[in-house]
């Protein structure tokens, strides 16, 4: 049987760790918990913004990271690049992305073809055309078939591309 520990008496450390230096680990993962458990609490009613992802696909690499520079540049959002409408594919299969912005003329597989994918495989994807080559009248009518409706020539995404995208978004992950 335990003898029971008298009140004067010291107590031992608990595998040679001081009383101290216990209170202090159990203080520190106590309050480590409570900051996660009020982290999902806040995230299950809408409190934090969730993180937006955005996929941009272009074939010219500028085109790529000026973009990316400037969607990086909202606070929340995450910012993934492919080159062709192949390689967004995967990278959508991957990381799922809330919007996509094709450039409509691509090698191997252009924009128009990487909407009509998207559309049967990733639904919940919204796509943003983006083109130099196309009229807006010609793109547009592309964007209303293939895509959500949004046509974006390449020479005005500066100013276009965050309302464009900030429409398809949830009002939780929207830039602002």
């Amino acid at each position: 049987m335990r003898r029971r520990r008298a009140a004067s008496e010291p107590r031992r450390p608990v595998y040679g760790i001081s009383r101290i230096v216990q209170t202090c680990i159990l203080a520190h993962l106590y309050y480590w918990h409570c900051g996660v458990a009020a982290l999902r609490l806040a995230l299950a009613r809408g409190a934090l913004p969730v993180p937006a992802k955005i996929l941009v696909v272009d074939d010219q690499q500028f085109v790529r990271r000026t973009l990316r520079s400037l969607l990086t540049q909202q606070s929340h959002w995450k910012v993934y690049e492919a080159e062709n409408g192949k390689v967004a594919l995967e990278r959508i299969q991957k990381e799922k992305p809330h919007v996509a912005v094709l450039d409509i003329v691509m090698p191997e597989m252009g924009g128009i073809e990487a909407a009509y994918e998207i559309r049967r495989f990733a639904p919940e994807t919204k796509i943003v055309l983006i083109s130099s080559y196309y009229t807006s009248e010609e793109a547009a009518h592309l964007a209303r078939l293939f895509g959500d409706g949004h046509f974006i020539e390449k020479s005005r995404s500066g100013k276009e591309l965050i309302p464009a995208i900030n429409r398809l978004l949830p009002e939780e992950s929207q830039a602002h």
